[in-house]
């Protein structure tokens, strides 16, 4: 198998090795779809791999955030509230901005999640 970078051949090792039928990464460019394509594996985009869910089963993934949504009716205390390490960069960034995150996908689905 031949990559762009040398070092990510046992990433696709791996996907070969687990009968994945994707992989998951920042670096498409390193992932050809030509050479891929001859182990029925294809490249994705995080973005894309999130979103993928919401415009498949919109309905199901609704349900499933105002599940979770209510749950954190009363969350433990976060670095945010604390100032102590343990809340990932991702969850601090969704922390800081969850009300626009909200707005957003209550717009785009078209239905008010904020509740």
């Amino acid at each position: 198998m031949s990559l762009p970078d040398h070092d990510d051949r046992q990433v696709l090792a791996a996907a070969i090795h687990s009968h994945s039928s994707l992989i998951v990464t920042l670096n498409l460019a390193d992932f050809p779809s030509d050479v891929l394509a001859a182990f029925d594996i294809e490249a994705q985009h995080p973005d894309d791999f999130v979103l993928a869910p919401f415009e498949a089963f919109p309905n199901l993934v609704l349900e499933a955030v105002k599940a979770h949504r209510a749950s954190l009716r009363n969350p433990p205390k976060t670095e945010l509230a604390t100032g102590r390490p343990g809340v990932s960069g991702v969850n601090r960034i969704l922390l800081r901005n969850q009300h626009n995150v909200l707005t957003f996908w209550s717009q785009r689905l078209g239905v008010d999640i904020r509740r």
